[in-house]
């Protein structure tokens, strides 16, 4: 079998062959932190996998990552974000947010204020979030949408969800809007901004840890895309 490294990968070792995808996970002290319970989740879709020395090889989901389409398709992705939220959570923990924070250095202006209340938020109408909606992760295949990649899932405010898929893409109001309204729940508009603002404070700080770490000027790039839009 051919394996081919993703380049794009910006977390862990990951590597494609025609129908597979190959893991190794990198288990920095953000990802020991963080918890990653992506198996717990691939078994919760009925999606098969098998473990290797240090990662986890799954069955390859076949589809399209564009931008353009998820674009195209905002009420679809949010019905299946619903889908998504509606799993079991038995054996699942929290996204642990509170100690990874604790590794980053970098401070955003006024974040302790919102920081303390997207935690408290967190603990309420509890799903299991996807918790990483960017672009690569959501596929298109004909008329199935699917998510892909798990290891920051978890137990979290499903608002959490909401408020990844709408930082991680410059949307216009009026999409925001559509993709809003097109959940059967009530949306809290108030707690939808203060889990918006701490999302981009959160992978905003990651993101410097992450240069620290590897110097690499991609990391750079997303700190400062995240304090534009804070």
């Amino acid at each position: 079998m051919t394996w081919i490294k993703n380049e794009s990968a910006l977390s862990n070792m990951v590597e494609l062959s025609e129908d597979k995808v190959r893991k190794t996970y990198t288990m920095n002290s953000f990802q020991r932190a963080f918890l990653n319970q992506e198996q717990i989740v691939l078994k919760l879709l009925s999606r098969n996998f098998t473990t290797h020395d240090g990662g986890i090889v799954i069955d390859r989901v076949v589809g399209l990552n564009d931008e353009t389409l998820i674009q195209k398709n905002i009420s679809a992705i949010a019905k299946k974000i619903e889908e998504f939220h509606m799993l079991d959570t038995t054996n699942v923990e929290y996204q642990n947010y509170k100690d990874s924070l604790e590794l980053f250095n970098y401070k955003f202006e006024n974040e302790d204020d919102i920081i303390n209340q997207a935690l408290v938020l967190q603990k309420q109408d509890v799903v299991l979030c996807h918790g990483d909606l960017v672009t690569g992760n959501i596929l298109f295949n004909v008329n199935e949408i699917e998510f892909i990649d798990f290891e920051y899932s978890g137990k979290s405010n499903r608002l959490f969800d909401l408020a990844s898929f709408i930082t991680e893409r410059k949307l216009s109001q009026e999409q925001e809007d559509e993709f809003v309204s097109s959940f059967m729940f009530e949306v809290n508009l108030d707690d939808l901004e203060i889990i918006k603002k701490f999302l981009r404070i959160f992978w905003g700080k990651w993101a410097y840890w992450m240069h620290e770490q590897t110097s690499k000027q991609i990391y750079l790039d997303i700190l400062e895309d995240k304090k534009k839009d804070y």
